[in-house]
């Protein structure tokens, strides 16, 4: 019995000290030899196989069964003293640390008084053989620190002074584990939460699901679901504790980064590998899972905490491997840290198997001065924080920086995919990413075969197609012409670099040059004359947009209504032009520069970049926390820094564009002077090597103050999680009024500017920033962040009336919904007209939306009369002039428009930017009641034509 208790402890002492020695080897602490898994049993063999020498030395030399037992006891017993006095030591160091099991202080106690009786029997019994054991273990010291290989610098400065903005909470990760070795992929601050995930974050928040459920189907239920999460008081008795609130919540955390980020440098001490590991791999699991379900995916992005980007060569760093990206990052001495990759060209909406082909396993990375931040979840060890894909290069093993550098891990990462070595080689796994629809990637592939090959045509023109699928017309141009520079070029390959170039040439918006390059195509080669030509239509089409401003609305209406809102037409711009105002914020305005009708179309411009919610699948919500503007919202905005980053990375050319708009008053003014063309694209030969440092900090500014919100047609409410955000270049430097001289409205991708009033020559143009605020304090809450006073006559009118007027005005429009009867409208009507001082020579949009709910009154009570009477004053009243006010009888119409016109004046009401819903809203109303109640269709039509007209005033 006692023989085959000692076999069950000597089978349990072999597992365990075997796994010390493998660990030990993993960490470091012992040669790496020992810290290998078997390749075939996945079994610690090496590790086991020290445990063993070491135990038959000691049979051996050990001086017999006594000795050993005595020798044991003080080398054992000792370090279980030690390790319970440590559990003694953390309840007066650390009393807050989470304790799952917390046992009662008499029990450590009293284990450590038999450990001290056991320690000294034999010291006491054989003083030979304890001074040996401590001998023995006091010259693991020297060893320790001798064999141990620490990293041989410290990072300084920035490592915890969060120089970083902290786009996101979540992270997708992608890892393998094999002898410890794992690959851990970090995109764009997207992840789709797991279902156990998901419940402790709603308790953390004390929600439940049904009011998750209930927030998701009511047009401002996320809106109230936000306030509860940052316990905010929200409601209509209380319309302004919302904003306040947030305000200040973000303004504490402003105020706590602007303190981390004066704490002084620290040195970084790596934690457990295996710790790390054993991390990855369950983070990877759990996100596969999540991939699978049927759950909804979040972002929660903060911009505005300074950013960090290197402005230093690549040569005059120390570079470091990647064995992950969310990765793990391994240095030399094999210490492992997180590194978290922010705003990385191809991420946006990824899955794991599309990070897997944009950072294989065993990717090696040079991340320029890497800077260390604290979790937002909290725990103790911190990780690296990149925000600026500029500051990440890719490096083959062969590259100049890596030649001395010897890993302590080894050469290979072990199931590491072999790189291609041959041009087919990147070819074929190059066009295999570009038939799974993985451009970046591809890219990515057809650039390294470039740079790993002698110069290969194919590779150049496959890498062409791809960029302009990307939507790097200027970088495929590049390749296109590099390509017909070479005399030996098969015709094969010349048709395809001549057809792609015609093709770059479109997407710089280069129409003549594209038309010309497309008829040298159908010229050389007849068997591209049907494509040829096609194009050929599309590029005179453009060209006629560009100079003549005719656009087929209705067209560009159907497809702002497809899942892909994206429209292919040109830019327009006539009659204004960009002048220096030094008294703007911007330092800079739109003027007019003829004499303007209402209705007169201004510019067409189409998105420098936008992202839109059917871009996620499955579905995804947006919260992003800015404490630049100091605002919590939802929105698809959290991806634009990545966009742009995109932009820049295929076309740098393009980024004097960004740059050179405003920024806001902690970055230098703008010039005063802005030229839409860009610099002439010089290609990018090694794409997402930034030869110049991109500049998120700024571009998130830039995107603060000018990204808008591209609403379209139908403007029905939309809610708060799934608006679009969009960046428009020339639009960005309109300066606001509540009360504009323009108005704009946008179709998919593409914003339309009008003038909506008379506007002589030499005067601003004006468009609003904010569209669909009634009330005058809710038009200064949200407009706080671009100035401090608003000084158009609409807030001026305003302000005159005073702070309680306003107020009242405010809160009787919160009402205006309950009013149930024609009395009890008239009755708010009468009151709303009392908190208006000075007279205006049209009504605001409060009015504007009384009348239309007294309107909608009389036409349930059966006055469909006195409807049609409210409705149609109310437009006018509104600033719309109604030609045909007749109800019954022949049309009214102006004799040399005929009898097609419409029942209202052509022209832009001076509210549009405000008001447009509602102005739809009242001529549909009136379309529908001549339909419904007196079968007129004639009227009813026309009204209907109005609704739109409205809005768009050529071609509908």
């Amino acid at each position: 019995m006692v023989a085959i208790s000692c076999l069950g402890a000597l089978q349990g002492g072999l597992y365990t000290s075997s796994r010390l020695v493998y660990a030990s080897g993993q960490e470091g602490f012992l040669p790496k030899f020992f810290g290998r898994l078997n390749a075939r049993l996945k079994t610690p063999v090496n590790a086991t196989a020290l445990h063993a020498s070491l135990t038959i030395v000691f049979i051996i030399f050990g001086g017999g069964f006594r000795s050993l037992v005595n020798f044991y006891s003080v080398a054992g017993w000792g370090f279980y003293f030690l390790t319970v006095v440590g559990l003694l030591v953390l309840r007066i160091k650390e009393p807050n640390l989470d304790r799952p099991y917390k046992t009662w202080l008499i029990t450590p106690l009293t284990f450590s008084a038999v450990a001290l009786f056991l320690l000294f029997m034999p010291v006491a019994a054989a003083p030979l053989e304890a001074m040996a054991a401590v001998g023995f273990i006091l010259v693991g010291i020297p060893i320790f620190y001798l064999t141990r290989e620490r990293p041989s610098n410290k990072i300084l400065g920035p490592c915890i002074r969060f120089k970083a903005t902290a786009r996101g909470d979540y992270v997708r990760a992608a890892a393998e584990e094999h002898e410890e070795q794992m690959e851990m992929l970090r995109k764009n601050t997207m992840l789709p939460i797991s279902p156990n995930d998901f419940a402790r974050a709603m308790e953390q928040l004390n929600l439940t699901p049904a009011e998750i459920g209930k927030a998701m189907s009511q047009p401002n239920g996320l809106e109230g679901l936000l306030g509860k999460i940052l316990s905010l008081p929200t409601g209509p008795a209380s319309p302004s504790a919302t904003v306040d609130d947030v305000f200040a919540t973000l303004q504490k955390a402003k105020e706590k980064h602007e303190r981390e980020k004066g704490m002084p440098p620290f040195p970084y001490e790596p934690p457990p590998r295996i710790s790390m590991i054993s991390a990855f791999a369950l983070e990877r699991a759990e996100q596969i899972n999540a991939e699978k379900g049927d759950g909804f995916l979040t972002r929660s992005s903060t911009v505005g905490l300074e950013p960090h980007f290197s402005k230093i060569s690549l040569i005059d760093l120390r570079p470091k491997r990647t064995v992950a990206v969310q990765f793990g990052a391994e240095d030399t001495a094999g210490n492992m840290v997180m590194v978290s990759l922010y705003n990385y060209p191809g991420t946006i909406g990824a899955k794991l198997d599309l990070l897997d082909t944009l950072f294989p396993l065993g990717t090696i990375l040079a991340i320029k001065e890497p800077t260390l931040k604290t979790s937002a979840a909290g725990g103790s060890a911190p990780h690296i924080r990149v925000d600026c894909p500029s500051d990440v290069v890719r490096l083959m093993s062969e590259h100049p920086l890596l030649l001395k550098i010897k890993w302590r891990t080894g050469k290979q990462v072990p199931l590491a995919p072999e790189p291609p070595v041959t041009e087919e080689g990147w070819k074929a796994l190059g066009n295999k990413y570009f038939q799974e629809g993985r451009f970046t990637s591809a890219a990515i592939a057809y650039s390294t075969g470039l740079g790993q090959t002698p110069p290969s045509q194919t590779l150049r023109l496959n890498r062409a197609v791809t960029f302009l699928r990307l939507g790097h017309a200027g970088a495929a141009l590049s390749d296109c012409d590099v390509a017909l520079a070479q005399a030996t070029l098969p015709l094969a390959l010349r048709m395809k670099a001549l057809y792609r170039r015609a093709q770059a040439l479109y997407g710089l918006a280069r129409w003549s040059e594209a038309e010309k390059a497309f008829g040298i195509v159908e010229s050389d080669f007849p068997s591209e004359t049907i494509s040829c030509r096609q194009w050929m239509v599309k590029c005179r089409k453009r060209r006629q947009e560009t100079e003549t401003g005719g656009y087929n609305w209705l067209e560009m209406y159907n497809t702002s209504l497809s899942k892909n809102p994206r429209l292919d037409v040109a830019d327009h711009q006539v009659n204004v032009e960009v002048v220096a105002l030094p008294s703007r914020g911007g330092g800079r305005g739109i003027i007019a520069t003829a004499d303007l009708e209402p209705g007169q179309l201004l510019v067409v411009s189409k998105a420098f970049v936008a992202a839109f919610p059917e871009d996620c699948d499955p579905p995804e919500i947006h919260l992003i926390q800015n404490l630049i503007t100091m605002t919590a919202k939802y929105g698809c905005g959290s991806s634009l820094g990545t966009k742009v980053a995109e932009r820049i990375a295929g076309d740098p050319g393009c980024a004097r564009l960004v740059y050179d708009l405003y920024a806001g008053p902690s970055f230098p003014p703008p010039p005063s002077n802005y030229v839409l063309e860009q610099a002439q694209s010089t290609g990018v030969e090694r794409y997402l090597d930034f030869d110049v440092p991109v500049d998120i900090a700024r571009i998130e500014a830039i995107l603060s103050f000018n990204a808008f919100r591209p609403n379209g047609l139908p403007l029905q409410s939309k809610e708060d999680t799934d608006h679009p955000s969009a960046l428009f270049l020339l639009p960005s430097l309109f300066n606001h009024s509540c009360d504009p001289n323009a108005a704009w409205v946008c179709f998919g991708d593409v914003m339309v500017i009008r003038a909506a009033r008379d506007i002589p020559r030499g005067s601003e143009v004006f468009i609003s920033y904010r569209s669909g605020e009634r009330s005058f304090p809710k038009r200064q809450e949200n407009l706080r962040h671009y100035f401090d006073k608003c000084m158009c006559d609409l807030c001026a009118l305003d302000r005159r009336d005073g702070k309680v007027l306003c107020k009242r005005r405010e809160a009787l429009a919160s009402k205006i919904p309950t009013w149930n009867t024609v009395p009890q409208a008239r009755q708010g009507i009468q009151d709303l007209e009392k908190t208006y001082k000075h007279k205006r020579t049209y009504h605001d949009p409060t009015m504007t939306d009384a009348f239309l709910h007294l309107a909608r009154m009389q036409l349930k009570e059966g006055d469909v009369i006195g409807f049609f009477r409210t409705a149609m004053s109310s437009l006018q009243q509104a600033g719309l002039t109604v030609i045909d006010k007749s109800i019954k009888g022949s049309l009214r119409t102006v004799p040399h428009l005929g009898t097609d016109q419409l029942p209202i004046k052509p022209v832009v009401p001076p509210m549009m930017a405000v008001m447009a819903n509602v102005y739809v809203q009242i001529c549909i109303s009136i379309s529908n009641a001549f339909e419904d109640h007196y079968q007129d269709a004639t009227r009813g039509h026309r009204w209907a034509a109005a609704a739109c007209t409205t809005l768009v005033m050529e071609e509908a």
